[in-house]
């Protein structure tokens, strides 16, 4: 808990309102509160109903977008990822013009 009361004091240090923060800076105080909020609940089904904001590169650009979930989505989402790269690739006939 303490790891995350010092990412909220180093984002908001010297800045007195939310629209002086980044893009960013929110991202990662929002992550930081919902930490904290985790774990003074304490249990499971509060972790995986915590929200959490991340920034990802939409794919073939420069161009990053905020995504917003619970943990239990973003878990079942980079589980889901990791099944796909993780499937063996082979090509039947006809699809593989053989």
């Amino acid at each position: 808990m303490r790891k995350a009361q010092a990412e909220v004091f180093a984002v908001t240090e010297g800045k007195h309102r939310m629209d002086e923060l980044s893009m960013e800076e929110k991202i990662c105080l929002e992550n930081a509160l919902e930490r904290i909020n985790a774990q003074l609940v304490n249990t499971r089904a509060a972790s995986d109903e915590q929200n959490a904001c991340w920034r990802e590169r939409v794919s073939g650009t420069a161009v990053k977008k905020t995504r917003c979930g619970t943990q239990a989505e973003m878990r079942e989402a980079r589980e889901g990822t990791r099944d796909f790269l993780e499937e063996a690739k082979i090509c039947v006939p006809p699809g593989c013009g053989g």
